[in-house]
């Protein structure tokens, strides 16, 4: 009985410590999260205050105002949410265009632009679960990154313009003709940032993040979601009658250009 009743007040002692610990720990957790929220409060705060500092000697000096050294980090918290939205539209419109000067076909350009507008909506929705924030850094390289985007779907969209027969062919066309370059160049640059990954500075990590977004999901849209809409709805280019004809020429495995040098032999 008496080494029984030892043996109760042990695992009695052990749920105890056990329950001390969990409640350490959550109140650890608690501390954590409240100095969370205190810093993004005081740097809100701060940021109310140079503004309110530089507003203040501003009215008072006239055309002079104080400045000093992290003022600049200051300034880039209060402003880099708008001056990103701002470039990336500014980038969006550049991007259409270009896009419908480089395709003028109402139809194909369209969805060329909606695959590259896609694609950076989503690379910019994938950094806020890959913890990156809006500052300095990740607004340049999402900027860089645009031109990425860009390249992976016009490739496509330009081949599938200058291709013959009905939208389904001209998909298959374009894929066959410039898919295998559009991976290599997918590829390629996956290979020089992946380097990266293994770094601990912040700059490079963010790097190899935003670039690793955008060659996987501007790639996939490029050589992927793209072919598969304009193979439904990208539209027929020839007549009826061409077109017929170069699907007897294909499963007959005539070529025109052999009949056409038998004719000028014949001749």
């Amino acid at each position: 009985v008496s080494t029984q009743s030892t043996w109760e007040a042990v695992v009695s002692t052990q749920s105890t410590w056990e329950a001390v610990v969990s409640t350490q720990s959550t109140w650890e957790a608690v501390v954590s999260t409240q100095s969370t929220w205190e810093a993004v409060v005081s740097t809100q705060s701060t940021w109310e205050a140079v503004v309110s500092t530089q507003s203040t000697w501003g009215h008072n000096l006239g055309d002079a105002f104080p400045f000093t050294f992290q003022f600049m980090w200051w300034e880039e918290i209060g402003i880099i949410d708008e001056e990103l939205y701002r470039n990336v539209g500014v980038c969006v419109a550049v991007i259409f265009v270009v896009v419908v000067v480089l395709i003028p076909r109402p139809r194909v350009s369209i969805f060329v632009f909606l695959a590259i507008v896609m694609s950076i909506i989503d690379v910019l929705g994938y950094c806020y679960y890959w913890d990156l924030t809006i500052n300095g850094v990740v607004t340049v390289y999402m900027l860089i990154s645009l031109g990425l985007a860009v390249d992976y779907s016009v490739h496509i969209g330009h081949m599938f313009k200058a291709e013959k027969g009905t939208s389904e062919q001209r998909a298959l066309a374009a894929i066959y003709r410039i898919a295998p370059s559009v991976f290599n160049a997918i590829f390629s640059t996956f290979l020089a940032v992946i380097v990266l990954a293994f770094s601990t500075t912040y700059i490079f990590r963010s790097f190899f993040k935003v670039f690793f977004l955008v060659t996987l999901i501007a790639g996939l849209h490029g050589i992927w979601f793209l072919p598969v809409v304009l193979s439904l709805l990208g539209g027929d280019n020839g007549a009826v009658d061409t077109i017929k004809e170069i699907e007897i020429q294909e499963a007959s495995g005539d070529d025109p250009e052999d009949r056409k040098e038998e004719q000028d032999h014949a001749q």
